[in-house]
């Protein structure tokens, strides 16, 4: 990333990445959900290229006694996926059933402005217009695989506000709207239920956010966040089926998230120190039912402790309610809570940096599913956590 600074206030900032990835991944899917035409086999493999830009300029001046800070930028982002599939023969790779190229990239432009009123408020506002393409260009073409090339396309703009009060130099609270635009990924479009080739009937979900909360220090070091949101969905991306190693996705009639987040961190000494933050949750479909994958609960509480200078030891635990597995809510992964245990350091000698960790996760051996299958058409919805697991690690720095 790149800043320059033309005067007291004005700023340009540019930002440039690129990178690769290879996958060759071998799924536990039957080889009789591999030999109808319209399936991909169960190996996947895609080499992916991936970059983006973005510029942005701020701008900041006294608009009659209003400090105001403008924003405006512009990005771009691309990824390319060179896709087969395979079929999967007892771990050997068989006969080829995908080929293709998979392109999307996003254009999006935004513009902002926040005003400070006085030393108590201050108010934000703003727009991003946003659009998203897919593009896919089939190679594999077969009897009962037809050629199933096509482009995607989704645009939308979208305005976010909001407002500030300080209460005082340690307190402020502040209310917040905005609507949100989210399209599928190839991974929710990749599939369809009737047929091979993109599924097309997929549209982006858009939402309408609310948020209020406020944010207090009432003592030094000591820190205390919570905040109320509401998020009402139209078009929600959900899962459709799972079956024969395939998933596919639909959009819901209509979605509602209420809930509450709070946070409080503390630094009862030099030498200890804790953090604790908890979430609620009722994610719920208009007809009342849960979202499965979607826990009601969750929490994180830690404590660290500083026996000298450059050494720390933690115990954290982790808590995540029950969640459901279908949308018919007639089944669910039931709650947990793990210990984990931290050991940590860091030291220099001469120009070097060493860091050591050694980490125990799961310290009591709990028995939990740490993740689910949604819809899945077997009811084999569950998948085992690890149980008992340790790391060593040492990150070694070099300071010119």
């Amino acid at each position: 990333m790149l800043e320059h600074r033309f005067d007291d206030g004005t700023t340009l900032q540019g930002r440039l990445y690129a990178g690769t990835r290879d996958l060759d991944n071998k799924l536990s899917t039957p080889l009789a959900a591999q030999l109808p035409p319209t399936s991909s086999g169960g190996i996947v493999s895609f080499d992916r290229v991936y970059s983006g830009t973005a510029l942005q300029l701020a701008r900041r001046f006294d608009l009659g006694g209003t400090w105001v800070r403008l924003l405006a930028g512009v990005e771009y982002d691309r990824m390319d996926d060179d896709r087969q599939g395979y079929i999967n023969n007892a771990g050997e790779r068989g006969m080829l059933r995908r080929d293709e190229d998979d392109l999307v990239y996003n254009t999006d432009a935004l513009l902002q402005a926040t005003f400070d009123v006085g030393s108590k408020w201050s108010a934000v506002a703003g727009v991003r217009a946003s659009r998203v393409r897919f593009d896919t260009r089939d190679r594999y073409v077969a009897p009962g695989n037809p050629d199933d090339s096509g482009t995607l396309d989704y645009r939308s703009t979208n305005p976010v506000g909001g407002v500030t009060w300080r209460a005082s130099p340690d307190w402020n609270m502040y209310v917040n709207a905005g609507r949100g635009f989210e399209t599928p990924t190839f991974t929710e479009l990749g599939y369809r239920n009737d047929g091979s080739g993109l599924n097309t009937d997929l549209k982006a979900s858009r939402s309408d956010h609310f948020e209020a909360g406020t944010k207090w220090r009432p003592a030094h070091d000591h820190a205390v966040e919570a905040a109320l949101f509401d998020i009402r969905t139209k078009d929600e991306i959900v899962v459709d089926s799972n079956a024969g190693g395939r998933s596919t996705f639909r959009n819901a009639g209509g979605t509602t998230r209420r809930g509450v987040e709070a946070m409080y961190q503390a630094a009862w000494s030099p030498r200890f120190r804790t953090y604790v933050s908890y979430t609620a949750l009722d994610a719920r479909f208009d007809n009342g039912n849960r979202l499965p994958g979607t826990p009601g609960r969750s929490a994180f509480a830690e404590a660290v402790y500083l026996p000298v200078d450059g050494w720390n030891v933690a115990a954290e635990v982790q808590h995540l309610g029950r969640i459901y597995v279908n949308d018919a809510n007639d089944d669910h992964a039931p709650s947990w809570t793990v210990l984990n245990l931290r050991a940590a350091a860091r030291l220099r000698i001469g120009a070097f940096e060493v860091e050591p960790l050694l980490r125990l996760d799961n310290a009591t051996g709990r028995k939990y599913a740490g993740s689910v299958i949604v819809n899945e058409a077997n009811r084999r919805y569950f998948e085992p956590a690890p149980g008992r697991a340790w790391l060593a690690a040492v990150t070694l720095r070099y300071r010119f």
